[in-house]
């Protein structure tokens, strides 16, 4: 039985998820919460990523634009953030029960969400500090790259545990598959299904 959730108890299940990122972590505390509660920590990250990302932009740039056309494209990137997560769950969940796992899109969103709004958000502030504090960093080139290995890691972890997939190899088409679906779609639709990636 599912109970709710508050934003403490996912922030303390995803530190427990960052720093113990073992299976028997991602089944202890992904089975704690819902699709729901998934939306509302992955859209609460990406909210909070876009007013930092404003705010940041406006003090290094000094320039106010039109509020209103800044308020839509907040809510529009929060709803792109929100349909890509929960369309990549759902591949997840459709590839790895047709190769035998046994995972409920409830916990496997819960636990998608509890490594992917952390790393966003550390990305994205990444993104903005390291350049303005370290012009020149080599690692600023490659962050990216580094949030794409997180992810891959966690997701890999999220699946094994979610799914209960005993071997590497469903494990590699669950996820791959997912991750090739989203890169097919996104080619095919012009960048519309890619916000996950």
């Amino acid at each position: 039985m599912r109970y709710q959730v508050t934003f403490r108890q996912m922030i303390d299940d995803s530190r427990q998820i960052l720093l113990r990122p073992t299976l028997a972590t991602f089944r202890r505390y992904g089975r704690g919460g819902d699709a729901i509660a998934a939306a509302k920590y992955v859209g609460a990250s990406a909210a909070l990523g876009a007013l930092i990302g404003y705010l940041l932009a406006l003090a290094l740039t000094g320039r106010v634009g039109n509020f209103a056309v800044d308020l839509v494209n907040l809510a529009g990137g929060l709803l792109s953030s929100l349909l890509s997560f929960f369309f990549f769950v759902f591949l997840v969940q459709l590839i790895g029960q047709w190769r035998g796992g046994l995972g409920e899109f409830d916990s496997l969103s819960y636990s998608f969400a509890l490594f992917y709004a952390p790393i966003s958000l550390l990305v994205l502030l990444l993104t903005y500090t390291l350049p303005a504090l370290f012009p020149g960093l080599w690692l600023t080139r490659y962050l990216g790259l580094i949030a794409l290995v997180a992810y891959a890691f966690y997701a890999w972890q999220a699946i094994r545990a979610g799914h209960g997939l005993r071997n590497n190899q469903d494990t590699a088409i669950t996820l791959g598959g997912a991750v090739l679906a989203v890169i097919l779609i996104n080619l095919a639709f012009g960048g519309m299904a890619g916000g996950l990636l």
